[in-house]
């Protein structure tokens, strides 16, 4: 095999890097999309917790 590159070589390589690029953007996405879920759960509890403590205060 040729030790020099062709056009086909140069669009692996680069196939390789979108690949590369498109794997850790799921990552994020996949993460953020955790996150937000959690911060959403989070954010109900303390709501909850004052509407309980405004019914108890005469």
């Amino acid at each position: 095999m040729s030790r020099t590159k062709v056009g086909v070589d140069y669009f692996a390589d680069e196939a390789k890097e979108y690949l590369a690029s498109a794997t850790e953007l799921v990552e994020k996405m996949e993460h953020n999309t955790y996150s937000s879920a959690q911060m959403g759960k989070t954010m109900v509890l303390p709501a909850s917790v004052s509407r309980l403590t405004s019914r108890s205060t005469p």
